[in-house]
């Protein structure tokens, strides 16, 4: 007891420095996470705007499309690795890829019994 009557000061100014210390790091994780989830936020609103121009789009564009619903699934696979974007978005990005992917297939065949009526 008489130690921490003689040293009251100092462990209550290392007390104040821990909880300072613990307290950014807290808020530099929630700024990373935000950060994460902003990123794949962002690349499932690209999704979202793909899939309303899908059934707008001829045979080429369509193409085109499936064509970069693949190059962004290869760069949020690569975001992943490189922990910029968070495993939670990452699976929500995946499910609305496969809608993406599944909306292309149905209007490629959309497109192709339309041309075979013709």
């Amino acid at each position: 007891m008489p130690f921490l009557q003689s040293n009251a000061d100092y462990l209550g100014l290392i007390l104040t420095l821990i909880l300072l210390i613990g307290s950014w790091l807290w808020n530099l994780k929630l700024r990373i996470d935000r950060r994460q989830k902003n990123t794949g936020d962002g690349y499932n609103q690209k999704l979202v705007t793909l899939i309303e121009e899908i059934y707008q789009s001829d045979i080429n564009r369509v193409g085109e499309i499936r064509r970069e619903l693949f190059i962004m699934l290869k760069e949020v696979v690569h975001e992943l690795d490189e922990d910029r974007i968070a495993p939670e978005s990452f699976q929500s990005f995946t499910f609305t890829w496969e809608a993406a992917l599944t909306a292309v297939r149905d209007h490629e065949i959309l497109i192709s019994r339309q041309a075979a009526r013709k």
